[in-house]
């Protein structure tokens, strides 16, 4: 049984399900899932990644180990500008 079968709150992190994938769900399925996509520009990843973000990089979960941020840190910085410039456009 699926968290949706099951009728559970379920949060999944962007990193584990990038909107294209969102097609590739049952419409039966999609009926109830809301997808909410933070995006930033890279301005203000570069002007806030030391002050705020890895300050704050802990809040919503607890990572125990170093070289999982570090690989979390570089898939991060490898999706930046593709998602930045095709998702987080402004008029």
């Amino acid at each position: 049984m699926t968290a949706i079968e099951n009728k559970q709150d379920l949060v999944i992190e962007g990193a584990y399900i990038f909107p294209e994938y969102l097609s590739d769900f049952s419409m039966e399925y999609l009926e109830h899932i809301l997808p909410v996509f933070i995006c930033f520009t890279e301005k203000y990843i570069r002007s806030n990644y030391e002050t705020d973000i890895l300050k704050y990089r802990h809040v919503a979960e607890a990572r125990e180990y170093e070289e999982e941020m570090e690989q979390v840190y570089r898939f991060i910085k490898r999706r930046i500008h593709g998602y930045q410039n095709r998702m987080c456009k402004l008029p």
